[in-house]
């Protein structure tokens, strides 16, 4: 079923999902899908791990509840990551590749905390995951879910 060592990285469309506009099914799905991998990280079957960008991205949203609960979140899965410069070296080779210079700095930081998955909301990313030297599995959290009988 699951493996409790099993680590994810979030990037911060997943941590924001559920406080999105929950009218499109597709938004809900996927809210209800992160919200029960939060459930699962908070009995300890899973491990969701924070970094620097996490939180550089989410000090940054204009809405002032939304970033303060999505601190909250990020919080509560423990110390944040710092990226060393083979990270930023790494994030430089994703752009290269076509992901947008914040998304690669998440790829390349879930590569450098070696986790098991990157989850995602966001379709561009998605589209991307099967480029040549992504050494993540990149899945959104439904699929995730569904893929891990979760």
């Amino acid at each position: 079923m699951y493996d409790a060592q099993m680590r994810l990285y979030l990037d911060l469309c997943c941590f924001n999902r559920p406080f999105d506009c929950q009218s499109q099914s597709k938004i809900w799905i996927e809210s209800q899908a992160v919200m029960r991998i939060f459930d699962l990280a908070y009995v300890g079957a899973l491990d969701i791990v924070s970094s620097a960008a996490l939180i550089m991205e989410n000090d940054d949203n204009p809405k002032l509840v939304r970033r303060e609960r999505v601190s909250i979140l990020l919080q509560a899965f423990g110390e944040p990551y710092f990226p060393d410069d083979a990270v930023f070296h790494r994030a430089r080779d994703l752009t290269r590749q076509g992901f947008g210079s914040l998304d690669a700095l998440h790829i390349a930081c879930a590569e450098g905390m070696a986790v098991d998955f990157f989850l995602t909301c966001d379709r561009g990313i998605l589209k991307k995951r099967e480029r040549p030297g992504v050494s993540v599995e990149i899945r959104d959290p439904v699929e995730f879910l569904k893929e891990l009988d979760l």
